[in-house]
């Protein structure tokens, strides 16, 4: 089911930033994707954002998530 017909049914979607974007945005750079993202979400009538934040196991990584709202 699309992402954006899961969201509208009020469901929070957040994934993996590099799994999303392969998956969705296959090739492009990071700020690229992040662009087409959001201009995907706008015309789809949704918010998405991008969460960055720091693995438990190693607090260096920073690991970040897409989280697609109502």
């Amino acid at each position: 089911m699309p992402i954006a017909v899961v969201v509208k049914t009020g469901q929070v979607v957040e994934r993996h930033w590099e799994f999303f974007k392969a998956t969705y945005f296959p090739g492009m750079s990071d700020e690229a994707a992040q662009a087409a993202l959001l201009a995907w979400a706008e015309r789809n009538g949704i918010k998405a954002s991008l969460l960055s934040s720091f693995d438990d196991l190693n607090r260096s990584l920073r690991v970040t998530h897409v989280r697609v709202t109502p």
